[in-house]
């Protein structure tokens, strides 16, 4: 199992976790672009990645720029993921909705010329209470698809 990520504490920290609950990870300080751009000639592609960045969408002035890295990231992993893998995406962008979300993972599918099948669409848990009249409360959303 390998984590990778450019931000040093939250590497420091993931490494304690692992430590704490007896993991073995191997913590790759990295771009994760740059990563996923390697792994695509790997001689193992993965069979699982995930994708779980930081808050690409601050606010509406930068909902295009951040909609091309959330494509960009995604196009890149989809195109790693060995045939019957599995790709668990994230966002934690309040700006962006569910269906914006959800176009834009099959959309990278088509860039990255794979097929993908949804198996389930991920939220928050209990632990992120949402208020039915604030949908920015809904903030966190995932896809877990196969790659075919």
């Amino acid at each position: 199992m390998r984590a990778v990520d450019l931000d040093e504490v939250a590497l420091a920290r993931a490494q304690r976790a692992a430590q704490e609950n007896k993991l073995a990870v191997d913590f790759i300080h990295a771009d994760a672009f740059d990563f996923l751009r390697a792994q695509k000639s790997a001689s193992e592609p993965p069979s699982l990645v995930v994708l779980d960045p930081h808050k690409l969408i601050v606010g509406k002035t930068q909902y295009e720029a951040g909609m091309l890295r959330y494509r960009d990231m995604n196009t890149l992993a989809i195109g790693c993921v060995r045939p019957g893998g599995l790709l668990a995406t994230f966002s934690c962008s309040g700006a962006l909705d569910l269906p914006a979300f959800m176009g834009m993972v099959f959309l990278s599918a088509r860039r990255a010329g794979r097929e993908i099948r949804l198996l389930g669409v991920l939220g928050a848990g209990p632990d992120h209470p949402q208020r039915p009249d604030f949908a920015r409360s809904r903030y966190l959303k995932g896809a877990l698809v196969c790659v075919d």
